[in-house]
């Protein structure tokens, strides 16, 4: 998915925060009716889930962002109720694609980034269906955009 980065900006203006301040710490994720269906049908079931970036103007390969563990001991597993993951927590920045997902919102020569979700099941699924997530970014601990 392409994130619109003048809009992005925008509403990190609008909330009153310095761009020049702007660090992730957190994602939540909201899910429709049909998503929420999917995850409750497979409560409980163990994934990684791996956020990818890349600047959609250039054949620069897309670089790992954020990244939930990979330690078979601390999979994550769907929940429903808990849809929040923290930076250094649940979820553990790539060091190369962190980096370039934050200096692309400080960067105002850029409009647009993108973002790829790969989600990898650790256990067999119980329920199919349609998975619709929007991400939502905690920047400063406290604002979502």
């Amino acid at each position: 998915m392409d994130f619109d980065l003048a809009q992005v900006r925008k509403e990190i203006k609008d909330q009153g925060i310095a761009l020049s301040t702007v660090s992730i710490s957190a994602v939540s994720a909201r899910f429709d009716d049909s998503t929420r269906a999917f995850v409750v049908g497979n409560q409980g079931l163990r994934f990684v889930l791996n956020l990818f970036v890349k600047n959609p103007n250039d054949s620069v390969p897309r670089k790992l962002a954020l990244q939930t563990s990979t330690d078979p001991t601390k999979y994550l597993a769907l929940d429903s109720a808990h849809v929040v993951m923290k930076q250094d927590e649940q979820l553990f920045a790539g060091v190369a694609g962190f980096t370039q997902l934050t200096s692309a919102v400080h960067d105002t020569t850029l409009s647009t980034i993108r973002v790829i979700a790969l989600l990898s099941l650790k256990d067999p699924l119980r329920r199919t269906g349609p998975l619709t997530v929007n991400f939502i970014v905690t920047v400063m601990g406290k604002k979502d955009i």
